[in-house]
């Protein structure tokens, strides 16, 4: 994954606010992914693959709590200095295509409107 697309801009980006928020939260027990599997030897993989996202969790340097309206990545949102590209089975990537933490997705299509969107995100 190299730059963001250029076919959607920065205007086309959802307005996010970003909060700092105390590493403690990054210390709590963290949701498995749902990656969808379907045998036993994937799940195995899954567990595996959700154990490790803790641990780089649990290290985290910053976190941070984001908020928006609209679609489930938080593309274009500036934390601590880099831009966020993609979020995906709890990896956080820059616009540089680097994993440059991990995150928990506390609310999704929430809110009146259905839109709303919230995610705790940790940075190494």
């Amino acid at each position: 994954m190299g730059e963001l697309d250029s076919r959607k801009g920065p205007d086309t980006f959802p307005i996010v606010k970003v909060t700092e928020i105390s590493t403690e939260h990054a210390k709590a027990p963290r949701q498995d992914l749902d990656l969808g599997v379907r045998f036993e030897v994937d799940r195995q993989l899954e567990r595996q693959v959700s154990d490790a996202l803790g641990q780089l969790q649990s290290a985290a340097k910053k976190s941070y709590k984001l908020e928006w309206e609209g679609n489930k990545i938080p593309r274009g949102a500036i934390v601590d200095g880099k831009t966020i590209a993609w979020t995906q089975n709890g990896q956080v990537v820059d616009d540089q295509g680097n994993m440059i933490g991990t995150y928990d997705r506390t609310i999704e299509f929430g809110g009146d409107s259905g839109k709303q969107q919230e995610m705790l995100v940790h940075l190494f």
